[in-house]
């Protein structure tokens, strides 16, 4: 529903925000996140 959408379009600003970047863990919570929005 819209929860999907929104963590659809914040997934889609995380990557760009992180495109540019390697894709390491920035740190304990941000490569949490990553690999949760990965898998």
């Amino acid at each position: 529903g819209e929860m999907q959408t929104d963590h659809l379009e914040n997934f889609q600003k995380f990557n760009m925000l992180l495109g540019p970047f390697p894709r390491i863990p920035l740190s304990g919570i941000l490569g949490k996140i990553a690999l949760l929005c990965v898998l």
